[in-house]
């Protein structure tokens, strides 16, 4: 009976995480829709493609701020917290402000890469959100740490629900492009007022040399990792916007958006709900159950995305009109890609949990290389050529991912396994 009662609080702990990470991305679908919706109808296919980039652009730089400094936190021990929030929250505010330094300085460059002078004026204001988010940063991670994924999740759904519909109300009032650029800072405003008050204590700044050299060996290799990923994510916007045209390019952004961005915006909240809970149940010596839990929740969101593929015909239709009916079969291939994306993405934070951030870089690594080596060789010239390569190669990261776990357990059968020893004190 005692037995039965552990796997229920093991599985009540994951599927609680999930719920509240579940909220989160309801109000962050239904959002989202509304401002696809939104932009689809006030820009051109052109400036819509425009307003892509320059989001694009600022989310590849802010995955800088996205040091492993949080996934340390979540997993060290706990009388390592303090020490370890304390040097966290002096690494994430000088990271910050080197983002929105460089970011104002390749602004102009990137416009010119990229033939698009709009460019400039966005991306040099979206860079002072970046300076934001550290005053609530560690308040976050302790947050996770202790799975309060019932704040975390309503608070960051409100968060993503009041960006979504904050830009849609004012390019609905007008139609400019700086209005997506003015709710990039806005959002993060509201994103410290929201979670400020989650912790009460405070953590202040400091400089341990011991625990900051540990801090940074780890979150260089989670932060590489994270940098791979973005890329890996982004690879193919990144080309097309080269290889296609304005028009098409259009076209492309806004199937992504419609099908494999909101798919990823899922993913994102069921692995940060995943995450801790994993690190908690390696804490507690329960990592093989806890595994099977985390299994059985990844198959059933695939199932997901693959329910999602068959719906986006008729989603995309009924909502968006025939504007966008070109975008309907490259949107369907996108909710497919979805699937192996998770596979990847999931086997990764395995790798993170167990503290082997330098595998979790090699596998990303590989699949991003995969990826931009198959796009710079074949050189697709359609919105459909493109998401087929695309879709082709997520399935050879599967192979890969299967590959190297195979390999890891006949190197090592027991030593990634085998539970660490429950010392009884006398």
């Amino acid at each position: 009976m005692a037995k039965l009662m552990r796997l229920n609080q093991m599985m009540h702990g994951l599927l609680g995480n999930l719920s509240w990470m579940m909220v989160a991305e309801i109000l962050s679908r239904l959002s989202r829709f509304v401002t696809l919706f939104v932009l689809a109808a006030s820009f051109s296919s052109a400036q819509y493609g425009t307003v892509m980039l320059a989001l694009l652009c600022h989310d590849l730089l802010r995955v800088f701020t996205r040091l492993g400094a949080g996934a340390k936190i979540i997993q060290c021990k706990d009388e390592e917290v303090m020490g370890v929030s304390a040097n966290a929250a002096t690494l994430q505010w000088a990271v910050a402000f080197l983002v929105a330094f460089s970011q104002i300085l390749l602004a102009p460059v990137l416009a010119q890469f990229y033939g698009n002078p709009d460019l400039e004026v966005l991306l040099r204001t979206m860079a002072v959100a970046h300076v934001i988010y550290p005053m609530v940063t560690v308040k976050v991670f302790q947050l996770q740490r202790a799975n309060r994924m019932r704040y975390f999740g309503i608070a960051s759904g409100s968060c993503i629900a009041f960006e979504n519909l904050l830009v849609a109300l004012l390019v609905f009032l007008d139609a400019n492009m700086m209005m997506v650029a003015y709710t990039k800072i806005a959002a993060a405003v509201f994103w410290v007022v929201l979670f400020y008050p989650a912790v009460s204590s405070s953590v202040g700044l400091a400089w341990n040399n011991h625990i900051m050299k540990e801090l940074l060996s780890f979150a260089g290799k989670v932060l590489g990792s994270e940098l791979v990923k973005a890329f890996r994510g982004q690879a193919d916007s990144l080309f097309a916007a080269r290889l296609l045209s304005p028009e098409l390019f259009g076209v492309y952004s806004f199937a992504k958006s419609a099908s494999l961005g909101i798919s990823q915006s899922f993913s994102t909240a069921y692995l940060s709900a995943l995450y801790p809970y994993l690190c908690q149940q390696r804490r507690n010596n329960n990592w093989h159950k806890g595994l099977r839990y985390a299994a059985i929740a990844t198959v059933v969101i695939m199932l997901g995305y693959l329910l999602q593929a068959l719906l986006a015909p008729w989603y995309i239709e009924l909502l968006f009109g025939d504007r966008w009916v070109e975008a309907i079969s490259v949107a369907v291939l996108m909710c497919l890609a979805a699937i192996p994306v998770l596979f990847a993405d999931t086997l990764s934070t395995l790798w993170r949990i167990q503290n082997k951030v330098g595998l979790e870089l090699i596998y990303t690594a590989i699949c991003a290389g995969l990826l931009a080596g198959a796009l710079l060789l074949f050189q697709p010239q359609t919105c459909l050529h493109i998401v087929w390569l695309m879709l082709t190669v997520s399935v050879i990261w599967v192979v890969f991912g299967v590959g190297m776990s195979v390999m890891l357990r006949l190197k090592k059968p027991a030593a990634t396994l085998r539970p660490r020893p429950i010392v009884h004190s006398p």
